[in-house]
């Protein structure tokens, strides 16, 4: 008999979790070890468990989803992390890959279509691409947002979030210089002439893609 592979799901939003726990545990080679609402329980049953694969919403409440990301591979190195996040992957996959994630997976898809991913991570299921992935050139440039760095685009978000460059300095724990160079960085890449357009641009992209829940 093969062993289980044991799967911790973080989701702060509970039918999501127990849904998709639900979804994993029907395959017979899944144990469900754990579910998590927030981050301190994530910590903790990851410490109690050391699940082969952790499924985790970017979006968990008061933390940064992708510095969450990269403690938990950091403290649990050898485990496989999947990122569930209603976001589009075009503007967060590559950040995630780059935080740890082994695969990011868009809450929009369908539930099979997200356990046959999830699964394929796992090793139980043969892993599958999304017609956008398969079709992505690797040496494509960036463009528009995708060219953003991830403190360029923090600063973004905290832009369209309505924060200024001192406020967004404390926050971040840097000098309203390094902020205002970030945010000329980010009209250039942009292709924005003024303050008045980057803040206008900023805030209709974080009403959509801001990670929180």
């Amino acid at each position: 008999m093969h062993s289980q592979v044991t799967i911790l799901v973080v989701d702060d939003h509970a039918i999501v979790r127990e849904g998709l726990a639900a979804c994993l545990a029907a395959e017979t080679r899944v144990a469900i070890c754990g579910q998590a609402g927030n981050a301190c329980d994530a910590r903790s049953l990851m410490e109690r468990h050391r699940p082969a694969l952790t499924v985790l919403d970017l979006a968990m409440p008061g933390v940064d989803g992708l510095g969450l990301l990269r403690e938990l591979r950091s403290r649990h190195p050898a485990g496989k992390f999947v990122v569930l996040s209603m976001h589009p992957a075009a503007v967060w996959e590559s950040r995630a890959l780059a935080a740890g994630a082994d695969a990011y997976v868009e809450k929009h898809a369908t539930p099979q279509e997200m356990v046959r991913q999830i699964l394929g991570v796992a090793g139980l299921a043969e892993k599958t691409l999304r017609p956008e992935q398969a079709a992505r050139d690797p040496k494509r440039a960036a463009v528009g947002i995708e060219s953003l760095s991830d403190r360029e685009i923090e600063i973004y978000q905290l832009l369209g979030q309505g924060l200024c460059t001192r406020e967004i300095a404390a926050k971040l724990c840097i000098s309203p210089k390094t902020v205002d160079a970030h945010r000329e960085n980010i009209k250039a890449k942009l292709g924005l002439t003024s303050a008045a357009g980057l803040i206008r641009d900023a805030t209709l992209w974080a009403k959509a893609n801001t990670l929180a829940p």
